[in-house]
């Protein structure tokens, strides 16, 4: 399964960090522990938000639920966003409508 993370709004910040993770079940998730898969972008990393960083999960069976977080150590203000895409449609994104520097989100594996 691949996936996507990337940023926007943070050119004045160019030093901030996202990160993200995949785990087995949501409390892991939500403490911001990824048992299966973790990675981190920095915003100069995306050249300007143009570009997204791939990350692989391998061996997964089809079918099966995962727990899927994205964060910051700040939480995103005004236009900034973090986002993480896979399977094509899925995504979650962190922003200033969040309620925490963490959002999470159940995964199925397609």
């Amino acid at each position: 399964m691949s996936l996507q993370l990337g940023m926007n709004g943070y050119s004045a910040e160019p030093a901030t960090a996202a990160r993200f993770g995949i785990a087995a079940t949501q409390e892991d998730a939500q403490k911001g522990r990824g048992t299966l898969l973790t990675g981190k972008i920095n915003y100069a990393d995306t050249k300007g938000g143009k570009e997204t960083k791939p990350f692989s999960l391998a061996d997964q069976p089809k079918g099966t639920k995962r727990w899927v977080y994205i964060s910051s150590a700040h939480k995103p203000t005004g236009n900034q966003t973090i986002t993480l895409s896979w399977n094509i449609s899925d995504m979650l994104t962190l922003n200033a409508s969040s309620a925490d520097t963490i959002v999470v989100k159940e995964l199925l594996v397609q």
